[in-house]
């Protein structure tokens, strides 16, 4: 050991000596000389290495920068082996695999950044000469070093791109729209979808999804404008999911109205998301598209089973104006199919009231007619009596006494007798009616031949 120690300091002593003489050559076989002795001496490799630097001899410094860089890794001196390998990129810039290995030993020593740097050099350069798919995979182990960075985010996505692997592209710019949203950068975030635009997206969980985000930037509009010039809006269920975008964007119900009104006739999907559109409307007290809404879903609403939900929000129409005759014609239509009996009776008699009150004889015949038929009390058919007489020869004062007399009844629920005797019932006729639901109603009324209990029949045929 001392022998190879002693031969050693000879040999470095006049390796100094020829370097300081500038007799570089000599000095190199000096170096070369040790480092077969000692093969792990680090100063020495690097001695060799900045010789043939110097001697203008590249390749051969390049293998010993390299050499040295091993030996450092081989040392767990990670730092200075990426010193190594930086001397040998200076060489060869355009080398492919120093950057590698200069960026695997910044990660491990956790310099992400600088791991991240030469990551994106590598990228760059697999993408200058078409290697798509090592450059993807490269683009990936930046993003894992820095996920909260869109811009990277972003790169990943346009190399996919490249490399022709859409589906993953899609939801790569997906991802880093939402990443950009996140970070309140919302014209940034835009911008992303624009390329999923561009590239024609037409799978619909992703369509919804870019629906969804554009949404949280107040840009649904652009979405359905996509979905518009794409020719997408024509398929049902691009369609619905183009209303139910524009039912979460407030301050376009008036959209999402037109177009439920276009597509509601063909697109069985579109039904709950008009029921959805009406109680939007009733939660801001606008009860005029309200009621010509419910005109088209009431013949639906049978088709689709759920006349309930139509039903409820009916009623809190009526509770926004209590005194709108349409929206009581509408609901006791309703209830009258769904054979709601006591709802009925109580929204009828509400509307026979308000119909007497306006002088309406003929419309307040009519809903008696309903309550004798679907009512529990047995003297709706004295009223029934009492207004057919007041009709046929009370003339207008008499009208109007019978009038307020069946107002009170009705409120009260008992027909006061007049003071000079009310008349005998009489026998009904027939009378066709309306119910709101293209339907015929025909109800007759009879007494039996011996004067005994009268006796109701009736019959009601809905035509779809």
């Amino acid at each position: 050991m001392k022998t190879t120690e002693s031969k050693t300091d000879k040999l470095l002593e006049q390796a100094g000596k020829y370097v300081s003489l500038g007799k570089l050559k000599l000095a190199l076989e000096q170096y070369l000389k040790i480092q077969e002795l000692e093969p792990d001496q680090t100063t020495v490799v690097n001695m060799i290495g900045d010789i043939y630097l110097r001697l203008n001899q590249k390749g051969e410094a390049l293998l010993y920068y390299q050499k040295l860089a091993e030996l450092f890794e081989w040392q767990d001196k990670l730092l200075q082996a990426a010193a190594a390998y930086k001397k040998g990129l200076q060489l060869i810039p355009d080398n492919p695999d120093i950057p590698l290995r200069l960026a695997q030993l910044y990660e491990r020593s956790g310099h992400s950044a600088d791991a991240k740097h030469q990551y994106k050099m590598i990228a760059n350069q697999l993408i200058a000469s078409g290697r798509y798919d090592q450059a993807v995979e490269t683009c990936r182990k930046i993003c894992q070093l820095d996920p909260g960075s869109s811009e990277e985010k972003l790169n990943l996505a346009l190399t996919l791109e490249s490399a022709g692997k859409l589906p993953e592209a899609y939801q790569t710019f997906l991802t880093c729209g939402e990443l950009l949203v996140a970070q309140h950068k919302p014209n940034q975030a835009a911008s992303v979808v624009e390329n999923l635009f561009r590239l024609g997206v037409r799978d619909k969980d992703l369509v919804r999804a870019i629906l969804k985000l554009l949404e949280k930037i107040g840009l649904v509009e652009r979405g359905v404008e996509y979905l518009q010039s794409s020719g997408l809006h024509e398929e049902p269920e691009f369609q619905a999911m183009m209303i139910e975008a524009l039912l979460l964007e407030e301050g376009n119900l008036e959209l999402a109205d037109k177009l439920i009104r276009e597509s509601l006739p063909r697109n069985p999907l579109i039904y709950p998301l008009a029921l959805k559109l009406l109680k939007e409307w009733v939660a801001r007290e606008q009860l005029q598209p309200c009621l010509s809404l419910v005109e088209e879903l009431l013949g639906m609403s049978l088709h689709h089973q759920n006349e309930s939900a139509l039903e409820a929000i009916l009623v809190s129409m009526l509770q926004l104006d209590p005194s709108n005759l349409k929206i009581l014609r509408t609901l006791t239509a309703l209830l009258i199919r769904t054979n709601n009996r006591q709802e009925l009776e109580k929204h009828l008699k509400q509307l026979v009231i308000l119909q007497l009150e306006q002088e309406d004889w003929r419309e307040a015949r009519d809903g008696l007619n309903k309550m004798v038929v679907y009512g529990q009390s047995s003297f709706y058919l004295d009223l029934l009596n009492l207004l057919n007489e007041a009709m046929v020869e009370g003339g207008s004062e008499g009208q109007q006494q019978a009038s307020q007399r069946l107002i009170d009844a009705l409120q009260q629920g008992v027909l006061e007798p007049k003071s000079n005797g009310s008349a005998q019932p009489r026998a009904l006729g027939v009378y066709n009616l309306d119910l709101g639901l293209e339907a015929e109603w025909v109800m007759e009324i009879s007494e039996t031949a011996d004067g005994g209990q009268l006796t109701v029949e009736e019959e009601i045929r809905l035509e779809d």
